[in-house]
């Protein structure tokens, strides 16, 4: 598990990231890459999945959002969401990003089954 100020991330599987923000998180650009550089090391160097936890995330900032979108190792991302208003939100910024990874979107039942 890696910890940070803002955020942790543990690896839940070989190769599975789960990615959680303390309250009212605004992810710019320096969290983007140190939750990048964290889940590289994380998987090894290697290839991963993130599971990301977006219930607490207030806003993501552009460039921060390109970042993720241009991880060189994330092959793909899972979101969990509580809300249909945070869904729609997440997935308009999904769009407007234009990542090059496969983005699912879950509701926040489902978090049991990833720890």
């Amino acid at each position: 598990m890696i910890n940070s100020s803002k955020f942790y991330l543990e690896l839940i599987q070989p190769g599975i990231i789960k990615v959680c923000s303390i309250d009212g998180l605004e992810i710019e650009l320096e969290d983007a890459n140190e939750m990048i550089l964290a889940a590289t090391d994380l998987a090894g160097g290697k290839e991963y999945v993130t599971v990301f936890d977006a219930r607490n995330v207030a806003s993501i900032s552009n460039e921060a959002r390109e970042a993720f979108a241009l991880s060189p190792k994330r092959i793909a991302a899972a979101v969990l969401v509580n809300t249909l208003a945070n869904k729609l939100v997440a997935n308009f910024l999904y769009n407007f990003t234009n990542p090059f990874i496969q983005l699912e979107f879950f509701p926040m039942k489902l978090m049991h089954y990833v720890g």
